[in-house]
């Protein structure tokens, strides 16, 4: 990531020879541009965005946006009035012309009594708004060599919202989609493995919202510490060019629970 101080800041990705890349950040811009509400952009490309590095394969945009005063229809209005969008599937978002399919979470204020008390939903609620609480606005852009082939301008989920919104995903895949848990773990991997060396991740865990922090410190050790050898192995199964030990899971897993518990008790 780029920038110096006084504009917005630029993350540049290398362009894939497939042109994915290339589809999903003009995606990016023409959802944005249709007056989406405030939003972050979240799942892998923000991952992506983050680390500056196409690290693995995705297909679909995914942003949460807030919907207090129902901005969502609106903005999937617009796309399909200027044929940007054939048609908007199920649930918010919109597939658009060239096949790109945005799904665009809802997200708006909530009250602390009303929260699930099912962990998995009440997570979604708070990571997901936290997500657009604490966005930042960035500019991505993809290049061949010097050649802009794509930019947008959004609002990009930190790494700490991101790992919760990981976590939580990870725990919600059923059926079918069970098998995409393997990509929430290995992106939260890599957001541990790229900013926590300082504890600044756990850190932001540790203050976030209501319980995330606590419940995140419990996922980390469930997952990275105690499942450590079956997500490495799941991991480097699915992603050929990786080749993940246990204790690479373990030790970026335990640091970050170790920290968010000492936190939470200072």
């Amino acid at each position: 990531m780029s920038g110096d101080g006084s504009s917005v800041p630029t993350v540049a990705l290398a362009a894939d020879p497939d042109g994915v890349l290339r589809r999903l950040v003009a995606a990016v811009g023409v959802v944005v541009e249709a007056q989406l509400p405030r939003h972050a952009l979240v799942g892998g490309l923000a991952v992506m965005a983050n680390l500056a590095q196409a690290h693995r394969v995705t297909a679909d945009v995914d942003t949460v946006s807030d919907d207090d005063h129902d901005g969502i229809s609106h903005t999937v209005a617009l796309l399909v009035e200027h044929q940007h969008a054939e048609a908007k599937p199920t649930g918010d978002g919109v597939v658009l012309r060239d096949g790109t399919k945005v799904d665009i979470i809802a997200t708006g204020a909530w009250a602390a009594d009303d929260l699930p008390d099912d962990p998995v939903p009440r997570m979604f609620i708070l990571a997901h708004w936290w997500a657009v609480e604490t966005a930042r606005i960035t500019r991505l852009v993809v290049l061949d060599r010097s050649t802009t082939l794509a930019s947008a301008t959004v609002a990009l989920a930190t790494p700490a919202a991101l790992v919760a919104a990981k976590l939580q995903s990870m725990r919600s895949r059923r059926g079918a989609a069970e098998s995409k848990a393997v990509s929430d773990v290995y992106d939260t991997y890599r957001l541990l493995a790229a900013y926590d060396s300082d504890g600044s991740v756990a850190d932001s865990l540790a203050g976030g919202p209501v319980d995330v922090g606590a419940w995140c410190a419990g996922a980390l050790t469930e997952t990275f510490v105690e499942e450590a050898a079956r997500w490495a192995r799941r991991i480097n199964n699915a992603f050929a060019a990786v080749a993940l030990e246990p204790a690479d899971l373990e030790v970026v897993g335990a640091l970050a629970a170790e920290r968010i518990s000492r936190q939470r008790l200072t």
